[in-house]
């Protein structure tokens, strides 16, 4: 598995987190 391909699946999971995040501080009201 190439390093540009490890880096780019790292990224999205950081993006997934991210997300759920803002969504849970926004909408768990």
């Amino acid at each position: 598995m190439p390093i540009s391909c490890m880096w780019v699946v790292t990224y999205l999971g950081i993006s997934v987190e991210n997300v759920r995040e803002w969504y849970k501080d926004n909408y768990s009201l």
